[in-house]
């Protein structure tokens, strides 16, 4: 009852930063050719105290599947070659005001990702730290930076997020670069819009037999609430300048014709995509009738 009661709490504080919605469980199955993913997730928020500081648990599972052409190896490969790859981690966010208007996030990131078999692997830790200022009810907007040693090296970009409850009917959220949603509300049961997400993930060790992975999917959905908290959300559009990258010990890098820098470039075409999610989710926002 008393975790009840304190995840409770932990909503309510999360609804203070204006962001529209939480997952707390979720599935997510993205289908494109040459290109696979699928993803389970979790969103925990805790409340710690009365003066608004947050601790958020999200642990996920992923699953990635990729197919290159079997001419681009050398010796050229009769059939097709796929390959899996898997991971399992998760964040710890420490969310604190300082002040009125302001607020810092903090992040912890820890996964294990590998490439085929679960031995062939590497931890890879990271972090992001995220200041966000309200600038009024309806709008508040974050920078920061985040930070992960991937299989390939350290990978570091910039953030820059934007909570912004435009009308009653409609939300324009995310953290750039990594996803932005634009949402429209047609009825309670019924929402659309256009969603934008950008992947940069690594799997396998670090001495060089690792696939790094850019995918950059872009689209329109429809959320079906078919109950107040159980969402479906079809999805369709087109992955922009996506790549899958093998390190010095890929067997497609024994190819000169298929190296890519110092990567085997696996040169996964752009495509279109679909994918479902259902979700567990908490509106933060009302029911948007």
């Amino acid at each position: 009852m008393r975790l009840a009661l304190l995840i409770a709490a932990g909503l309510v504080a999360v609804s203070a930063s204006a962001q529209p919605l939480i997952d707390l469980f979720s599935v997510n199955a993205m289908g494109s050719p040459g290109l696979d993913r699928l993803e389970i997730g979790a969103a925990l928020p805790l409340k710690l105290d009365t003066a608004g500081r947050l601790l958020v648990i999200e642990p996920y599972w992923v699953q990635w599947r990729t197919t290159t052409a079997g001419d681009r190896y050398a010796p050229v490969r009769v059939d097709d070659v796929q390959e899996t790859m898997q991971g399992t981690g998760g964040a710890l966010t420490f969310v604190t005001p300082m002040g009125k208007r302001w607020k810092l996030a903090a992040v912890g990131i820890l996964r294990y990702h590998w490439l085929g078999d679960q031995r062939h692997g590497a931890i890879q830790p990271g972090g992001a730290l995220l200041v966000s200022r309200v600038l009024k009810p309806s709008l508040t907007l974050r920078l920061g930076t985040y930070l992960n040693h991937d299989a390939f090296g350290w990978f570091v970009m910039p953030l820059l997020g934007i909570d912004w409850r435009i009308n009653a009917k409609t939300n324009l959220y995310g953290t750039l670069p990594g996803s932005l949603t634009f949402e429209r509300k047609s009825a309670r049961w019924f929402h659309w819009g256009f969603s934008f997400r950008a992947y940069t993930t690594s799997f396998g060790v670090r001495s060089g037999d690792y696939r790094r992975i850019n995918e950059n999917p872009a689209g329109l959905y429809a959320d079906l609430y078919a109950m107040r908290s159980i969402v479906l959300r079809a999805e369709a559009g087109w992955c922009f300048i996506r790549q899958v990258l093998g390190g010095p010990d890929d067997p497609l890098f024994a190819n000169a014709d298929a190296r890519r820098r110092d990567y085997a470039d696996h040169r996964i075409a752009d495509a279109a995509y679909a994918r479902l999610v259902l979700a567990y989710r908490f509106r933060l926002d009302g029911e948007g009738k």
